[in-house]
């Protein structure tokens, strides 16, 4: 066992010493989670492979498979908190893949935290990015797979953040993290900036930053627009912009997207998901085709999910993208365009101890 290994049992074990200590509390709360999103998908295009390019959600083609499956433990308490996620699947294979030690990519989560003042969180480890409004966990999001801005910017981070709210209307993160979507890889400090201001009416406006040295200075910015209606429709536009200097080509390289997704729903148990979707790099610093070439896409996406019960979960979808060049493969060649059909059960049981 490596040193870093060894690192993160002593945080497993730590985490969970403290949520069995603390569940004897009367203002605390421990809760487990067990969690499985299967899925079966069907390009429409004839693949070279059983891998989908360009997503890490419905990766594998034409295969029944395990998208994401996690065990959890949690604790909220008035002074502390922390989550514990060990997790497996093809989501994880395609979206940890650059994880140069193998041991850590079946981390979800691992973080505890601690309450400074009324108002103030300090929490250090693995934890879920501030980026993004759309999870790693499918049966949080409107749509089944995700936004080219979400599946192109970081899921998890692995630092400390520290988190004030200002009022019940507003508040704000700070993050040290190492780099851009790591836990394991040698990689300089970076910093990164969170503020969510809750309008009146459902409306909700969040600002996240990114700044560290990857491959040269990278800067990025993420903005969020969300509303909920009280009828159960909801919706969010998410715009971003990103910029890079370019070490080894020199200049600055810049990349851009942004995601419109909605639902309402149908009825109490059925719900009905659209998207539209650009995604632009034309300096292939995020995105580099499976042919070498640089993508501009556009998507679309509709998606029907069903509550079968409280625990079962059904979802279907169909998605479209479009690029003006030929970069999606389809047999031994290319083409512009690429269709992806997907079914999806996802079971949840939670049991608070």
């Amino acid at each position: 066992m490596t040193n870093r290994q060894r690192c993160a049992a002593l945080l497993v074990i730590g985490v969970l010493v403290g949520a069995s200590a603390q569940a004897a509390r009367a203002d605390s709360e421990v809760t487990t989670t067990l969690y499985a999103d299967t899925y079966y998908a069907h390009d429409l295009n004839d693949l070279p492979s059983r891998e989908r390019p360009y997503t890490t959600q419905a990766y594998y083609n034409d295969q029944y498979a395990l998208g994401l499956g996690y065990g959890s433990v949690e604790l909220n308490d008035d002074e502390y908190r922390g989550r514990l996620a060990v997790q497996y699947g093809s989501a994880v294979v395609a979206n940890y893949a650059p994880e140069p030690q193998e041991f850590w990519r079946y981390f979800q989560e691992a973080y505890v935290g601690y309450r400074v003042a009324p108002k103030f969180w300090i929490d250090a480890g693995i934890y879920f990015s501030h980026i993004g409004c759309e999870s790693f966990i499918s049966r949080r999001d409107i749509t089944y797979t995700r936004s080219l801005v979400a599946d192109n910017s970081p899921y998890y981070q692995t630092g400390i953040r520290a988190t004030y709210e200002f009022s019940d209307d507003l508040r704000a993160q700070l993050h040290v993290i190492r780099g851009w979507q790591n836990i394991s890889a040698d990689e300089s400090a970076a910093l990164g900036t969170q503020v969510v201001w809750g309008g009146a009416r459902g409306f909700q406006f969040t600002h996240n930053t990114f700044l560290g040295d990857v491959h040269g200075t990278r800067f990025f910015n993420d903005f969020i627009f969300a509303y909920q209606g009280e009828s159960g429709w909801r919706s969010y536009f998410t715009a971003d912009v990103g910029m890079q200097q370019q070490r080894e080509q020199g200049g600055t390289a810049w990349w851009h997207g942004w995601s419109l997704v909605t639902q309402y729903p149908l009825h109490e148990e059925v719900r009905l998901g659209t998207r539209v979707e650009r995604y632009d790099d034309p300096d292939r610093v995020i995105i580099e085709a499976v042919n070498g070439k640089s993508v501009n896409f556009t998507g679309l996406s509709a998606n029907i999910d069903w509550d079968l019960t409280e625990w079962l979960l059904w979802r279907n979808e169909y998605r479209v993208l479009f690029d003006t060049k030929s970069v999606f493969p389809q047999g031994d060649g290319f083409r512009d365009y690429d269709q992806v059909l997907v079914s999806s059960l996802t079971v949840q049981f939670d049991r608070a101890v």
